[in-house]
């Protein structure tokens, strides 16, 4: 029976860029201007790692306003057809 592969929850510089698309150099650019967070320092082996659920979440927040428009898109859809009179409602056809 084979194991099931393991996702590391810390990252080298270099997976970290991999995993956001970027070189290793366009990475270090990323983090320096703030886009990216800092790496997470391990005291005994003195790497500096960085967190992929960090990456996540920075992600997500930047992207956070695209899906609060689509959020409020689709609400006004629901208002609409819920505030249409039933002869304006579209019938579903039966497949």
């Amino acid at each position: 029976m084979e194991r099931a592969a393991i996702t590391p929850r810390l990252l080298s510089r270099e997976e970290a860029a991999a995993y956001v698309g970027l070189s290793p150099s366009q990475y270090d650019e990323e983090v320096r201007a703030g886009t990216f967070p800092q790496p997470y320092p391990l005291k005994k082996t003195r790497r500096r790692l960085f967190d992929r659920m960090a990456l996540d979440r920075m992600l997500d927040a930047r992207n956070a306003p695209l899906a609060d428009v689509a959020h409020a898109e689709i609400a006004l859809q629901i208002q609409h057809l819920t505030e249409a009179p039933d002869h304006e409602l579209p019938r579903l056809q039966p497949v």
